[in-house]
């Protein structure tokens, strides 16, 4: 049987056991309040210093019938001034390793240059082809499946203008297209 100074000890720890439970309770509360108002700050911030999508959208009436008419005309006369050089026919072939998977790529591509340029481009690109091709082709065999199957092609594009130019030594060459692009995966 328990003496009477046993009994105010357990009466004791039975209450401290009772504080406890409300007191990690109160922590934990106190902490998710300090959650929500950095939340509620970061939000804040957020709204008043990114700029809405009518912010980003210019003015309607910043644009007249003129300047449309003027920007068509420019568009067109720089289409004028530019030419069409072929840059050569490609037939790749490249094995995807994590796939296990072989890509056939064939495709003609054509450089932009300006009217003046293109004589120069054609001495350039006479002394220098195998280089250019050499780029072209590591190009395309380093790329991704991703790349290779985008609709417009915008990153395979940019980085064969990059190496083609760098190949001629000089930035000549404006623009590449691929007249045909053929991908087949087996």
């Amino acid at each position: 049987m328990a003496t009477e100074s046993e009994k105010p000890a357990d009466s004791e720890s039975a209450q401290q056991n009772d504080d406890k439970p409300s007191k990690g309770m109160m922590g934990k509360l106190h902490i998710g309040g300090i959650i929500a108002a950095v939340v509620a700050v970061e939000c804040l911030l957020a709204y008043f210093l990114i700029p809405s999508a009518a912010d980003m959208q210019p003015s309607s009436v910043d644009v007249t019938v003129e300047e449309t008419e003027d920007a068509e005309t420019a568009a067109d006369e720089s289409a004028a001034t530019e030419v069409e050089v072929d840059l050569g026919d490609f037939a790749i072939t490249s094995l995807q390793r994590g796939t296990n998977t072989t890509l056939r790529i064939d495709f003609q591509l054509i450089g932009i240059v300006h009217q003046d340029d293109e004589a120069e481009l054609t001495e350039l690109y006479g002394r220098c082809e195998n280089r250019m091709r050499d780029k072209v082709i590591v190009t395309i065999r380093s790329s991704e499946i991703e790349d290779l199957s985008d609709a417009g092609l915008a990153l395979i594009k940019r980085r064969i203008l990059e190496r083609t130019n760098a190949a001629l030594g000089k930035p000549i060459v404006r623009r590449v297209i691929f007249s045909r692009f053929s991908l087949i995966e087996q």
